[in-house]
């Protein structure tokens, strides 16, 4: 492995790592004492990168120098990213977060009548807000017109779940024709905002991806969106990946409490119903691998209302 590629350094891959070098085009990584340099060398063109307390510098999908480095040699060396950084993230991940920390809560579940379910939800307004709920937003499942995805809001995500668990709401919804809840939850890491909600065809996207290290993952994740580590401006209205077809904002992020760690990613999208075909993209898929993703489940759902207790 060396340093002496023929081309002048900084580069851009797509989906790779940056790494500036002087112009005899020898690779060096660059920055702050502490920083852990690595350098990397497949068929003669070398890339370079750095681990920056997990921060990595990474350039989007869309800034590519056509034929520089075949999807192979970024998934090796991405592999080897993961397999040099794992150790140093997995230990910080330890410190997992307070289950008393303001969070989300998402549940996807099958109501026989919307009507029913709807006025069962209401009339415990009272009581999401006694146990720290503020605000929700109901959606109709994209693919499933009888099942129903709701999000809360609350400021004690274990004093939530608690509720949500509870006889007295379990039995309110059986009642009312309610049945195969799935239930997914984290704390804030960037909090969902409630406000207005368009009408179909806009909806929600709500990804959930199962990690080896959260810490790793939210590294990646700030790479490509935080400006002050090299990243793209933060969810434009378009959405920061190419070739989606609607307009994606109002990002959130949610960890969950437990191991195997996980996060949940939710968007509002402006058609939903073309967010499965990118969900589902040859990118979006090539991208798990290499950022430890294990496990990825999305619920697509089309916006019906949103509300505050």
């Amino acid at each position: 492995m060396g340093g002496n590629s023929s081309s002048v350094w900084p580069r851009q891959f797509k989906h790779g790592i940056v790494v500036k070098s002087d112009k005899a085009g020898a690779g060096r990584s660059q920055g702050p004492t502490g920083v852990l340099p690595f350098f990397y060398e497949v068929n003669g063109i070398g890339i370079g990168g750095l681990l920056e307390g997990f921060k990595f510098i990474f350039r989007g999908y869309n800034e590519i120098q056509p034929k520089t480095i075949q999807m192979k040699h970024l998934i090796r060396l991405t592999s080897l990213i993961l397999f040099l950084a794992a150790p140093l993230c997995l230990a910080e991940d330890l410190l997992l977060p307070s289950p008393e920390s303001p969070g989300n809560i998402f549940i996807r579940q099958r109501a026989g009548d919307f009507n029913s379910f709807r006025a069962a939800f209401q009339n415990q307004r009272e009581d999401f807000k006694a146990n720290g709920f503020s605000a929700y937003s109901l959606h109709r499942d994209l693919t499933d017109p009888q099942a129903l995805i709701l999000t809360l809001k609350c400021s004690n995500l274990g004093k939530g779940l608690s509720f949500i668990r509870s006889k007295a709401y379990k039995t309110a919804m059986k009642k009312a024709g309610v049945q195969d809840s799935v239930l997914w939850f984290g704390v804030d890491v960037t909090p969902r905002q409630y406000g207005e909600l368009p009408p179909k065809p806009a909806g929600i996207v709500i990804a959930r991806n199962q990690l080896l290290s959260f810490k790793y993952w939210m590294a990646f994740y700030n790479a490509e969106h935080d400006t002050q580590h090299g990243g793209k401006k933060p969810h434009p209205s378009e959405g920061y990946h190419g070739g989606r077809q609607y307009k994606a904002g109002n990002y959130s992020i949610h960890r969950g409490l437990g191991k195997p760690d996980s996060a949940i990613v939710a968007h509002e999208a402006s058609d939903v119903s073309k967010a499965p075909a990118f969900m589902n993209s040859a990118p979006m898929k090539t991208m798990q691998k290499p950022l430890g993703i294990t496990r990825f489940e999305v619920w697509y759902g089309y916006n019906l209302e949103q509300g505050f207790f």
